[in-house]
């Protein structure tokens, strides 16, 4: 890739974790003022939003809009796309089922278009090998990885039944806010298992995001051990699962000691 694809890619990065922080922030997504510096880049952040009805929704879209074509796609005779359950910037995850096995696990889709360079096939593969590589409890765990017929390349992982980090922060820091005892009250362990289903073991909301930070600095020393490198964590990249587990997620800029750097590293708000 030139130094130009590099810097187009990157704002196209950039443009559509902005689409997806409005979304996370409950702002109007206007993809218009958000695509004011790059207009031509705005129809190819359409096409990789068009999956999230959320985002769509405040722009007129009619109720009879053609539905997810990949839902019921079936991957190399496998795996069952049933749903999708979330979108980034390089790609989008589905939950689906693995007829061979008899179990629920996502399914990581590399992103059409602009991001099916050979930059990002590489970078996806990489992800691939890195998860490989790692054992951590607070590590997703990958399965499978392969490209179907048609050029779809895929990353089949552990099934996370949780919610990021990020939206239980958002959740809390409207409710510190407010400044009242009586509101600040309310971040306990009650709290949080009331409002996400955490099965929670009576910690607070403070002792437990300690708690949490802990499990990702872990998950961090394990991955330094092994010479790998994250590069992106943020809260939108710690998965919280049901127990109140942390799974730290979205390993798709991670490389390891001496590996040439694939583009960017991580999310400018957070690097």
């Amino acid at each position: 890739m030139t130094g130009a694809d590099d810097a187009r890619e990157e704002l196209l990065t950039r443009l559509v974790e902005a689409a997806l922080q409005a979304r996370a922030d409950g702002r109007p997504v206007d993809l218009a003022e958000i695509c004011s510096e790059a207009p031509d880049l705005q129809p190819e952040v359409e096409r990789l939003l068009a999956i999230e009805p959320e985002l769509t929704a405040g722009r007129g879209r009619d109720d009879d809009a053609p539905s997810d074509p990949l839902v019921g796609k079936v991957l190399d005779g496998r795996y069952e796309l049933e749903a999708c359950i979330g979108i980034g910037a390089m790609g989008s995850v589905y939950r689906a089922n693995d007829a061979s096995l008899q179990r629920d696990v996502a399914v990581k889709l590399l992103q059409n278009g602009l991001f099916a360079s050979a930059a990002r096939r590489e970078r996806f593969a990489r992800e691939a090998r890195v998860l490989a590589a790692l054992r951590h409890p607070s590590i997703v765990g990958v399965h499978d990885h392969g490209c179907t017929e048609e050029g779809l390349h895929y990353l089949v992982m552990e099934l996370i039944d949780g919610v990021p980090l990020a939206q239980v922060l958002q959740q809390a820091e409207r409710i510190v806010t407010r400044g009242t005892g009586a509101d600040l009250a309310r971040l306990d362990a009650e709290w949080l298992q009331s409002r996400f289903g955490f099965a929670m073991q009576g910690l607070g909301y403070l002792p437990q995001s300690v708690f949490w930070c802990s499990q990702v600095a872990s998950a961090l020393a394990e991955a330094h051990r092994a010479g790998v490198a994250h590069r992106d964590v943020k809260p939108s990249n710690v998965m919280i699962g049901p127990g109140g587990e942390v799974l730290l997620v979205d390993w798709g800029i991670a490389r390891r000691i001496g590996e040439r750097a694939i583009g960017p590293a991580g999310t400018p708000g957070f690097m």
